[in-house]
């Protein structure tokens, strides 16, 4: 609905264009499934495109999701903090530095600068590693063992704090946020 609050007037004809390409999607899954059958529909499009999209769904999660990332309260969120509550991961060792042009490699650089083109994403996660230093986060882990200790760990954050980090099913966090002035990104850096 392009009068929805969630958008502005100016992105009217963008939403409808959309609106219309999922349209036409599904009318022409609808019609290969008729004329053709479901089971080959979904066997070249359905299932693939499942697949596609959980490995997204996996890499989003990870990127996103670890107890050593702060998440803040909305008194003291700013872009930068909420641009640097991301993780860098290895997808799959050579997958995702070739196939998938270091997605999950360089995401905290995209954060950062979401125009910088996949070719020169590999030079500015060097140039944020120098400059973030221990506010840079990145793991080398399987992101198959990540996705596991994500779902163990990983299971809520307090709401009355001002930095949080997830906690466990026990209620224990594995880091502690504070705040200090003048403020910054509200991590301990000496646990």
């Amino acid at each position: 609905m392009p009068n929805s609050v969630i958008f502005r007037k100016n992105h009217k004809w963008q939403i409808l264009w959309s609106d219309f390409g999922i349209f036409a999607i599904v009318a022409g899954l609808t019609y290969w499934s008729r004329q053709r059958s479901f089971t080959e529909m979904m066997m070249y499009y359905g299932i693939p495109y499942l697949l596609v999209n959980s490995h997204l769904i996996h890499i989003t999660f990870l990127q996103h999701t670890d107890v050593t990332l702060p998440h803040y309260s909305d008194k003291v969120w700013t872009f930068p903090r909420g641009a640097l509550s991301t993780i860098d991961r290895t997808f799959y060792w050579f997958v995702g530095t070739y196939m998938v042009h270091g997605l999950c490699e360089t995401h905290v650089a995209h954060h950062i600068c979401s125009k910088i083109p996949h070719y020169h994403a590999w030079e500015a996660s060097e140039a944020l590693k120098k400059f973030l230093g221990p506010h840079y986060h990145r793991s080398d882990e399987n992101m198959l063992v990540s996705l596991w200790k994500s779902h163990r760990e990983c299971r809520f954050i307090e709401d009355d704090v001002d930095v949080a980090f997830y906690k466990n099913h026990h209620g224990f966090a594995h880091r502690a946020g504070i705040m200090v002035s003048p403020p910054d990104s509200g991590v301990e850096l000496s646990s």
